[in-house]
């Protein structure tokens, strides 16, 4: 696997609904201002060690799923393994909410939500598929959403004065380093899957990781950027980005509408890829599970988007390093103690 197409399965799996809509870039960055930008550069460094070791071990152990990790970190793997599938569930139910909101904006009354339906069978026919399917949709359509996000996001902030939004900005540090962790715990936990699947396929991980990580930094810049620089109204909506899109002109916002889709796309089918890959160790059926899996998530999305990102992500990411430190602390001690006997 080429290096530039491993960065973009893995841009693909971070850049979701809430990514791309704008939504966690505020409710983790955004919401503290400049505070939120230093905190950004603090997240990349923690980011760079958590992807480079995910895929390192993954590569070194032979690791295919996250079963086979639950067993090496827990003497009750059972407990890690629902906890994990409980936030695999919640984040691609959040994904589905992203979409339901779509309906909204192109003027769409139903009850049953036609966007998110639509993109229901959409993504069991290319789950179906397998990485392979993953890989090539990413190979795609990650350029073309990075382009779009990134074009937005300069037209945003140079082609006006630059002000930042009349908002009271959270001041607490301690909050906003936690709130930044916890953002790389969330965007890597659910990713691990697709590390370990992947990490055996590619030749130079350092590579892989420094190009995944650039991107993501400057994305995340120009987001958080075009963010607290936008109007008041538009920081705190479901879909700040999109927002800003549309303010520019009407068919840019519809444009972006498209690209969103197919950047929740690639997480969506990342997320079920995952999923899929834990539950065939209980069941044969692939096509049921991938069924259960799109159904199931689709039908928990009515709890609503907003509140979905704004109170589970940060507990998910607490998660997400608690996983990561308890897989490098295994693996280090195990390393350590085998020098030891050496010796």
């Amino acid at each position: 696997m080429k290096n530039i197409s491993a960065a973009f399965l893995i841009i693909g799996s971070f850049i979701g609904a809430g990514f791309s809509t704008g939504k966690e870039i505020f409710v983790f960055y955004g919401m503290y201002g400049f505070v939120g930008l230093l905190n950004l550069l603090l997240s990349m460094i923690l980011i760079y060690f958590v992807i480079y070791n995910y895929l390192y071990y993954g590569k070194l152990k032979n690791i295919s799923n996250f079963k086979q990790v639950s067993i090496i970190i827990s003497k009750k793997p059972i407990i890690i393994d629902i906890i994990l599938l409980t936030c695999f569930f919640i984040v691609t139910s959040s994904l589905f909410a992203g979409l339901n909101e779509f309906d909204s904006y192109l003027n769409i009354n139903s009850k049953f939500k036609i966007v998110g339906l639509v993109t229901l069978i959409f993504a069991i026919l290319c789950s179906i598929g397998g990485l392979k399917s993953l890989s090539k949709i990413s190979n795609i359509v990650v350029p073309i959403i990075i382009f779009m996000f990134m074009f937005i996001c300069c037209y945003s902030i140079f082609t006006k004065k630059f002000e930042i939004a009349e908002f009271t900005f959270k001041n607490n540090y301690i909050v906003s380093i936690c709130n930044g962790i916890s953002y790389v715990g969330y965007n890597t936990i659910l990713s691990s899957q697709l590390f370990f699947s992947i990490s055996k396929k590619i030749k130079d991980i350092r590579k892989v990781t420094i190009l995944t990580e650039s991107i993501f930094f400057i994305l995340l810049l120009l987001g958080i950027v075009s963010i607290i620089t936008s109007d008041t109204l538009i920081m705190v909506s479901q879909m700040p980005l999109l927002n800003i899109a549309i303010g520019i002109n009407g068919w840019v916002g519809y444009v972006y509408l498209i690209v969103m889709w197919f950047a929740i796309i690639t997480t969506l089918l990342s997320n079920i890829y995952s999923m899929t890959g834990y539950l065939k160790n209980y069941f044969k059926n692939d096509v049921l599970i991938i069924i259960f899996v799109c159904v199931t998530c689709y039908l928990i999305s009515f709890v609503g988007f907003g509140n979905i990102v704004e109170f589970l992500y940060p507990l998910i990411g607490a998660f997400g390093i608690f996983y990561y430190l308890m897989l490098f602390a295994k693996f280090n001690i195990k390393k350590n103690a085998m020098c030891f006997a050496n010796k």
